[in-house]
Protein backbone atom coordinates (compact mmCIF):
# COMPACT_ATOMS: atom_id res chain seq x y z
CA UNK A 1 0.00 0.00 0.00
CA UNK A 2 0.93 3.28 -0.35
CA UNK A 3 0.81 6.61 0.97
CA UNK A 4 1.53 9.79 -0.60
CA UNK A 5 3.53 8.08 -2.75
CA UNK A 6 5.30 6.39 0.19
CA UNK A 7 5.13 2.47 0.61
CA UNK A 8 3.45 1.89 3.88
CA UNK A 9 2.91 -1.87 5.40
CA UNK A 10 -0.80 -2.67 6.06
CA UNK A 11 0.06 -3.01 9.40
CA UNK A 12 1.17 0.53 9.66
CA UNK A 13 -1.61 1.72 7.87
CA UNK A 14 -4.16 -0.29 10.23
CA UNK A 15 -2.32 1.35 13.68
CA UNK A 16 -2.37 4.39 12.42
CA UNK A 17 1.50 4.86 11.89
CA UNK A 18 2.22 6.31 8.18
CA UNK A 19 6.06 5.38 8.72
CA UNK A 20 6.22 2.51 10.68
CA UNK A 21 7.54 -0.58 9.95
CA UNK A 22 6.33 -3.97 9.90
CA UNK A 23 8.35 -5.03 13.32
CA UNK A 24 6.46 -2.31 14.98
CA UNK A 25 9.05 -0.02 15.81
CA UNK A 26 7.84 2.87 13.92
CA UNK A 27 7.95 6.58 15.81
CA UNK A 28 4.16 6.33 16.93
CA UNK A 29 4.63 2.83 18.65
CA UNK A 30 7.50 4.03 20.05
CA UNK A 31 5.30 7.09 21.70
CA UNK A 32 2.76 4.14 22.72
CA UNK A 33 5.22 2.51 24.48
CA UNK A 34 6.40 5.27 25.97
CA UNK A 35 2.53 7.38 27.47
CA UNK A 36 2.22 3.40 28.59
CA UNK A 37 5.36 3.00 30.60
CA UNK A 38 4.45 7.06 31.80
CA UNK A 39 1.10 6.05 33.11
CA UNK A 40 1.74 2.94 34.46
CA UNK A 41 4.76 5.15 36.44
CA UNK A 42 2.39 7.98 37.82
CA UNK A 43 -0.32 4.76 38.90
CA UNK A 44 2.82 3.14 40.67
CA UNK A 45 3.49 6.30 42.68
CA UNK A 46 0.41 7.09 43.47
CA UNK A 47 -0.97 3.66 44.72
CA UNK A 48 2.87 3.69 46.61
CA UNK A 49 1.85 7.08 48.18
CA UNK A 50 -1.69 5.66 48.96
CA UNK A 51 -0.42 2.44 50.66
CA UNK A 52 1.86 5.22 52.57
CA UNK A 53 -0.83 7.04 53.65
CA UNK A 54 -3.15 4.31 55.04
CA UNK A 55 0.08 2.69 56.47
CA UNK A 56 0.88 6.27 58.83
CA UNK A 57 -3.39 6.52 59.81
CA UNK A 58 -3.37 3.22 60.83
CA UNK A 59 0.03 4.01 63.17
CA UNK A 60 -1.62 7.40 64.22
CA UNK A 61 -5.01 6.35 64.97
CA UNK A 62 -4.44 2.83 66.70
CA UNK A 63 -3.06 3.62 70.22
CA UNK A 64 -2.05 0.23 70.57
CA UNK A 65 0.47 0.04 67.65
CA UNK A 66 3.61 0.29 69.17
CA UNK A 67 2.26 -2.44 71.79
CA UNK A 68 1.54 -5.00 69.13
CA UNK A 69 4.52 -4.21 67.58
CA UNK A 70 6.53 -5.20 70.90
CA UNK A 71 4.58 -8.60 71.45
CA UNK A 72 6.81 -9.70 68.65
CA UNK A 73 9.54 -9.37 70.87
CA UNK A 74 8.08 -11.51 73.54
CA UNK A 75 9.61 -14.95 72.39
CA UNK A 76 12.61 -13.76 73.25
CA UNK A 77 12.79 -10.62 75.88
CA UNK A 78 9.92 -11.96 77.62
CA UNK A 79 6.05 -10.92 78.13
CA UNK A 80 5.80 -7.39 78.33
CA UNK A 81 9.99 -6.78 77.95
CA UNK A 82 10.16 -8.66 81.30
CA UNK A 83 12.99 -11.56 80.37
CA UNK A 84 12.73 -14.81 82.19
CA UNK A 85 16.10 -15.62 80.60
CA UNK A 86 19.66 -14.67 79.88
CA UNK A 87 18.27 -12.23 77.09
CA UNK A 88 17.93 -8.82 78.35
CA UNK A 89 14.72 -7.44 79.52
CA UNK A 90 13.29 -4.02 78.00
CA UNK A 91 10.91 -3.50 80.16
CA UNK A 92 11.34 -0.14 82.11
CA UNK A 93 14.94 0.74 79.80
CA UNK A 94 14.85 4.09 79.00
CA UNK A 95 13.01 4.98 75.56
CA UNK A 96 16.73 6.64 74.11
CA UNK A 97 18.46 3.69 75.03
CA UNK A 98 16.03 1.14 72.98
CA UNK A 99 16.45 3.10 70.23
CA UNK A 100 20.03 3.75 70.00
CA UNK A 101 20.74 -0.22 70.31
CA UNK A 102 17.98 -0.82 67.87
CA UNK A 103 19.79 1.34 65.57
CA UNK A 104 23.22 0.22 66.18
CA UNK A 105 21.52 -3.55 65.29
CA UNK A 106 19.91 -1.72 62.21
CA UNK A 107 23.19 -0.36 60.85
CA UNK A 108 25.07 -3.60 61.62
CA UNK A 109 27.92 -1.28 64.21
CA UNK A 110 26.20 -3.31 67.25
CA UNK A 111 27.05 -7.19 66.88
CA UNK A 112 24.04 -9.69 67.49
CA UNK A 113 22.98 -13.31 66.00
CA UNK A 114 19.63 -12.63 65.32
CA UNK A 115 18.71 -8.46 66.49
CA UNK A 116 20.78 -7.46 63.85
CA UNK A 117 17.98 -8.93 61.00
CA UNK A 118 14.97 -8.43 63.18
CA UNK A 119 16.00 -4.54 63.56
CA UNK A 120 16.09 -4.05 60.01
CA UNK A 121 12.82 -4.93 59.30
CA UNK A 122 11.29 -1.99 61.11
CA UNK A 123 11.25 1.22 60.43
CA UNK A 124 12.66 4.10 62.57
CA UNK A 125 9.58 5.42 63.69
CA UNK A 126 8.30 1.78 64.00
CA UNK A 127 11.39 1.47 66.17
CA UNK A 128 10.56 4.53 68.02
CA UNK A 129 6.80 3.78 69.14
CA UNK A 130 8.12 0.07 70.15
CA UNK A 131 11.17 1.71 72.57
CA UNK A 132 8.37 4.09 74.03
CA UNK A 133 5.89 0.95 74.82
CA UNK A 134 9.07 -0.99 76.82
CA UNK A 135 10.20 2.35 78.11
CA UNK A 136 6.58 2.68 80.07
CA UNK A 137 6.70 -0.97 81.47
CA UNK A 138 7.52 -1.78 85.02
CA UNK A 139 10.60 -3.98 85.87
CA UNK A 140 10.50 -6.76 87.83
Amino acid sequence: MQVAGIRVPRRAVACGETNGTRDGTGPSRIRHKENIVRTISVVMAATIAALGAVHATAQGSDPNFGRNLAATCANCHGPNGVSVGPVESLAGKPKDEIVRKMQEYKKGTKPATVMTQLAKGYTDEQIDLVAGWFAAQKAK
